[in-house]
């Protein structure tokens, strides 16, 4: 039984091999998990959802960028 506060396999198995930054990496899998909520809600929370699936998208991309320049 996996308990809610457990990481998934991938995430530890990142862990394990040196993962750098696995709070990045687990805030863009979250971030994409949020963003498909957003699309796929039958209503738009009040006007804000367009704008909070524009915010993922650049959060996203932030992150990834930050992981891509990161040379150490």
């Amino acid at each position: 039984m996996v308990t809610p506060d457990a990481a998934p396999p991938a995430a530890v198995a990142r862990e394990r091999e040196g993962e750098r930054h696995p709070h990045i990496r687990k805030a863009i899998e979250e971030l994409r998990e949020a963003r498909k909520e957003l699309k796929e809600a039958d209503h738009d929370f009040k006007g804000h959802r367009d704008e909070a699936i524009e915010n993922c998208d650049k959060a996203i991309k932030q992150l990834e960028i930050c992981l891509k320049v990161d040379k150490k």
